[in-house]
């Protein structure tokens, strides 16, 4: 992350890593608004991506743009904060978007079968099953050899997207998707190609909602 953003020219004003475990930022939070960033990235779990948010609204630190990693995308962001996630932005694997190909049928057919919406866990899940049956079918064989050899070299399109691996095993063809609370909805904002909504920024100052 630090290379990518000298790489587009921005200037890092803070930079602090916290335990897994903290759920006190007032510290964080005073320190990082004495340094008036104008976009706060955050690689954050769901809790401290919600204490987070809670002690910047404490602290009236308004960015132009919030961005977390796991947190925004979970029903349990918006439950938690309520008005206040709308503008955060966060990232995700999949998200039952009509846009995203073949994610509106898994979740019609999802949400009947077991009476709620799928999650990114669901899609991974199914994904996972699309992939191996790919790869039994193309090996024509249940070798795991040759099983291994399919997943290795084939290039699959599946719930979740590109499926390319190189030779590590490393998932290259895979895309994440960015997302933003939007008026209590959760909103695929990026590719543009897409997305649900436009990004709606700058982010709305605590002091003016």
């Amino acid at each position: 992350m630090r290379e990518q953003a000298a790489k587009h020219g921005m200037n890092i004003v803070f930079d602090a890593e916290y335990h897994p475990d903290t759920t006190d930022f007032s510290g964080l939070v005073q320190r990082m608004k004495a340094s008036n960033p104008e976009l706060v990235i955050g690689c954050t779990y769901l809790n401290s991506s919600i204490a987070l948010v809670r002690e910047a609204k404490q602290q009236q630190l308004s960015p132009k743009a919030f961005a977390f990693t796991v947190g925004p995308a979970l029903p349990a962001f918006g439950e938690a904060l309520g008005a206040d996630a709308d503008g955060i932005m966060g990232v995700t694997s999949w998200m039952r978007s009509g846009n995203i190909p073949m994610a509106y049928d898994f979740s019609y057919r999802y949400k009947a079968k077991y009476g709620h919406n799928a999650d990114a866990y669901a899609a991974y899940g199914y994904a996972a099953g699309q992939v191996l049956e790919a790869a039994v079918r193309l090996a024509g064989s249940l070798s795991k050899d040759d099983i291994r050899q399919q997943l290795h070299d084939m290039k699959f399109h599946s719930l979740l997207g590109l499926y390319d691996a190189d030779e590590t095993g490393k998932q290259l063809g895979k895309s994440i998707y960015v997302m933003q609370r939007q008026q209590g909805y959760r909103l695929l904002v990026l590719p543009k190609q897409l997305r649900d909504s436009p990004i709606q920024y700058p982010f709305k100052p605590w002091s003016e909602r």
